[in-house]
Formats: structure tokens, sequence, C-alpha cells
């Protein structure tokens, strides 16, 4: 596949791979629950398809497959920026606590990590 990563807000078409960067290493058990937390917020805002497992580029780089015309929102690109938004938060933070499981999380938080995202 050709080296054609765009920024979301470069983005003007259709992606089916997500890569993300990381201001610190993460090991691969933190990358997953990294990619789980961006998956969550995908399932809110874009209501696709699963994202994909995620794959080491480099040291502190990843990539998965995700296939947003797949979308069930009317126009997801208008959602991608909540969506990044929320992912960063919940990479940070953890998801939101579960009410009904006991104030639980689906995913911890890293603590504090910056992110890129970039698009193909």
């Amino acid at each position: 596949m050709p080296n054609n990563w765009m920024s979301a807000q470069a983005l003007n078409t259709d992606f089916y791979e997500i890569r993300v960067t990381s201001d610190r290493p993460l090991d691969d058990a933190a990358a997953l629950t990294l990619f789980r937390s961006i998956g969550y917020a995908f399932r809110q805002h874009l209501r696709g398809e699963s994202l994909g497992l995620p794959q080491r580029a480099a040291p502190n780089c990843w990539t998965a497959s995700y296939d947003v015309t797949k979308s069930r929102s009317d126009d997801w690109l208008a959602r991608l920026d909540d969506a990044l938004a929320d992912a960063g938060r919940y990479a940070v933070a953890g998801t939101p606590a579960r009410k009904s499981a006991g104030d639980t999380r689906l995913n911890p938080g890293l603590g504090p990590v910056k992110l890129g995202f970039e698009f193909r």
C-alpha cells in the first residue's frame, strides 16, 4: 500500500487504516489497551465495524484496519474529530465507568500520553 497517510484535518475521502503514534513507548499490552479505547470511541461516534488488532510499525507507532465505509453514521467525517477527542481521553483516563458493573471500566487508562492519528 502506498505511503499516503493523511491527518484528520486533511482527510477528505474514505479510509481503511489508522496509524497511531505515541510520545512514549508502549508495550504490547498497553498498545492493545490503547486500541480498545480508540475502538470504543469509534463505536460511539462512527458506529461502524470493530477496529482491527494493532500491528506495531515502529517503537512508538501502530496501525490497525478500520473500514469507515461500514459506518452507520450519516456524516462520519463530521463526527471524526469527536471520536478522536474521546479516544484520546479514554486512552489517558480509561473508558467511562459502567454503573451496572460496580463502576468498573472496560479499559483502564494509560496515564499521560500524547497521541497522533493518521489515516489512509
